[in-house]
């Protein structure tokens, strides 16, 4: 049979519900109580400390790169070619006339032998061309000096025939004929004497033609010796050499980079900075570039506009007398002024600290044995100091280390 059963007795009532959930409640707000006001414990020697320090600093800006030649030249081959042989490698000091590889190229020999001999046949051609000139030349002159003879004898048979004919011995046939003689051959003289002065024209005019033909072929001898001059390659200017782009053995087609030398009197710095800080440099700022063994002056020259795996190259011009530890290639850490502030509050930078940012830092007692949370802005970061905008003392100690794990707002120092 069926059994009807009762509600269990044991159902815990509302109001007892309640009062246990008020309870909990109660002890979570007494630990949460508990917990602000228990005090973190700190060893002094597990913390770093700053003091606050009044009056001007300079706003910096950091970087590293490197030195690099304010004049390069780039090497270059003119022609087709082989590496021969390779004199110099990268480091070696270099003067303008210093060898620092050779190369060959057979074809480009036969080609200045061939312009040569093309050359010495233009050459010959011209004289030829004078020597056919002079015999035509020649030639005039002797047909000119035949007609004045007979231009002379004309002219005294007719003054003969004018002669007789006053006495009636000749003709006046006879004179009309010498008469039309003597002016035949003056018109011919005259003729030749053009002729003449036309001919040196048209002979100077040829000679010219020749002449020009030599001035072309002897430029392209020029041409092709200098390109086999330059298998010799040379450094053209005094410095370093840089790099070399090829091996021994190699074969380089025209226009293809040999080697980079750089000039060692005449040196930039090459810094890399962060992008977020790079807005701040404008070029005329000053610069301190340090070598390791010493601090160069410089002058911001340019900011670079591209952005390279965030960081932007800042180009700072140098003197031109700098010390005998400045080379190309050497690495150094620069420092870029970008202002000065004067009379300001600043610390050494604290862990995460922002620009220009809202923070909270613990600040030691006078004893020195305790530290509060207190709240603190930020302005410009210089470096490895950062300004403090908000009101503070001189002499004031901050906990600049990772407090961020401690919940509490005040702290414990023990020695």
């Amino acid at each position: 049979m069926d059994v009807k059963r009762n509600k269990s007795s044991k159902n815990t009532p509302k109001w007892q519900k309640a009062l246990i959930i008020a309870a909990v409640c109660l002890g979570v707000l007494s630990y949460w109580k508990m917990s602000n006001n228990e005090s973190t414990s700190l060893r002094m020697n597990d913390i770093l400390l700053s003091k606050v320090r009044k009056g001007d600093l300079a706003v910096e800006v950091t970087g590293y790169g490197s030195l690099q030649s304010k004049v390069q030249q780039l090497i270059t081959t003119q022609t087709p070619a082989t590496i021969e042989k390779i004199i110099l490698k990268p480091g070696a000091v270099v003067t303008p006339d210093k060898v620092i590889m050779i190369l060959n190229n057979p074809e480009l020999n036969q080609e200045v032998e061939k312009t040569r001999l093309e050359l010495a046949q233009v050459k010959a051609n011209l004289r030829k061309l004078r020597s056919n000139q002079k015999r035509e030349l020649l030639n005039e002159k002797e047909n000119f000096q035949e007609i004045r003879s007979q231009y002379e004898g004309a002219k005294l048979t007719l003054n003969a025939e004018l002669q007789m004919s006053k006495f009636g011995i000749t003709s006046a046939i006879k004179v009309k004929k010498a008469q039309l003689l003597e002016k035949q051959l003056s018109q011919r003289i005259n003729i030749l004497k053009e002729k003449s002065v036309q001919l040196d024209i048209i002979h100077q005019e040829d000679a010219n033609i020749e002449l020009e033909a030599i001035k072309l072929k002897q430029i392209e001898l020029d041409n092709i010796s200098a390109r086999l001059d330059r298998l010799i390659v040379k450094a053209r200017i005094e410095g370093v050499l840089q790099s070399l782009s090829v091996e021994l053995g190699q074969s380089v087609i025209r226009g293809q980079t040999l080697a980079m030398v750089g000039s060692t009197k005449e040196l930039i710095a090459m810094i890399k900075v962060s992008q977020g800080q790079a807005q701040k440099i404008q070029p005329g700022q000053k610069a301190i570039i340090d070598t390791r063994t010493s601090k160069i002056e410089g002058i911001v020259a340019r900011v670079d506009p591209t952005v390279v795996n965030n960081t932007v190259n800042v180009e700072i011009n140098l003197p031109k007398n700098l010390s005998a530890d400045a080379r190309p290639q050497l690495n150094v850490d620069g420092t870029i002024v970008i202002q000065s502030l004067k009379n300001i509050y600043y610390i050494e930078k604290p862990t995460n600290a922002a620009e220009g940012r809202n923070s909270s830092l613990f600040k030691l007692n006078d004893s020195l044995d305790g530290a509060e949370a207190v709240a603190v802005k930020f302005g410009v970061i210089s470096g490895r100091y950062i300004q403090l905008v908000s009101p503070s003392s001189e002499n004031d100690t901050y906990i600049i280390s990772d407090t961020s794990a401690i919940l509490t707002n005040s702290v414990d120092i023990s020695q």
